[in-house]
């Protein structure tokens, strides 16, 4: 009675065992998922700041010379990088450092970029080409960056989220957070040749990278220009009955545009033809943008095919 009685017991503890061991394994599955989901979400959020940003700081391109040039610089130019960590862009020499949290618009209010984990001292790094950077001397379509990314030449800008520290990356000082190799990896740090990933060492590298294209940037850029254009050929008297019948024609109305089409070569080395379909119809083409700009005299806007440029 006693043996079958200690039996039992036996195979009641031995029931418990099974089920702790069960419920551990429960919770660390559990735990793992739960790890993961974050690790998830946060990837997702870190992807969708730097969209927004990228939208953010195209924007800004496109809008340069109407809310931020006090020269006459033209469109097209994104914010020089911040390279103090303050906020604020620090037009020097510097082609990489973070991104500016933000440009104050001439009327006080503040134009943002982005200012995702900032407060975490992860705030995104950035780098930008010299010819494409605000103080820059002239910017068209014929402007060439010096990046790469991934093997691709066509590319001013970039929005880089670091990951945890690795190995020898320390972020415990000023000087420390200031020195983008304690962030960026694997060429990222330095540039002008940039990657999204470390295929030889994977676990030595854990940058997120978002790319800017000459491309996307110019397809903003010659539609504010071609604005400008239409402005001209709609108001000058050289123009008033109609569009001019040749470029040569067309180039002496443009002394009353803006001063930045002249500065900035949209009338000169951009421009690759002027073309007057009709004395009612023209259209405009920029060199290295395969989009042809279509106005039509007396009709508000513009039309465009296609609707990207490509050089």
């Amino acid at each position: 009675m006693n043996q079958a009685m200690s039996r039992r017991q036996d195979g009641a503890v031995l029931i418990l065992m099974f089920v702790a061991l069960v419920m551990t394994a429960l919770t660390v599955f559990v735990a793992a998922i739960n790890n993961s989901s974050v690790a998830l979400k946060e990837g997702a959020r870190t992807r969708e700041g730097m969209q927004e940003a990228k939208q953010q700081l195209l924007a800004y391109a496109m809008s340069y010379s109407d809310y931020f040039s006090s020269a006459p610089n033209g469109p097209g130019r994104l914010p020089c990088p911040d390279s103090d960590n303050d906020g604020l862009m620090n037009c020097g020499t510097a082609t990489l450092g973070r991104l500016p949290t933000q440009e104050i618009l001439p009327s006080g209010s503040p134009f943002p970029f982005s200012d995702t984990d900032a407060g975490e001292g992860q705030q995104f790094w950035y780098a930008v080409t010299a010819a494409y950077r605000s103080n820059s001397t002239t910017l068209n379509t014929t402007s060439m960056s010096t990046f790469t990314f991934n093997g691709a030449s066509n590319i001013v800008a970039l929005i880089m989220a670091p990951g945890d520290a690795l190995s020898g990356q320390v972020r415990a000082t000023v000087a420390n957070r200031n020195n983008a190799a304690n962030y960026l990896e694997n060429g990222n740090q330095t540039g002008p040749t940039f990657v999204s990933s470390f295929p030889a060492t994977p676990t030595a590298f854990n940058d997120v990278v978002v790319a800017i294209t000459s491309d996307e940037v110019m397809t903003l850029a010659t539609v504010r220009v071609a604005q400008e254009f239409k402005r001209v050929l709609d108001l000058d008297p050289l123009t008033l009955s109609g569009y001019p019948p040749d470029q040569a024609t067309f180039l002496t109305a443009l002394p009353t545009a803006a001063a930045w089409i002249a500065a900035n070569g949209w009338n000169a080395a951009a421009l690759q033809s002027y073309t007057a379909i009709s004395t009612t119809v023209a259209e405009v083409k920029f060199n290295n943008c395969n989009t042809v700009f279509r106005f039509e005299f007396g009709v508000s806007g513009i039309t465009r095919t296609p609707l990207t440029c490509e050089g």
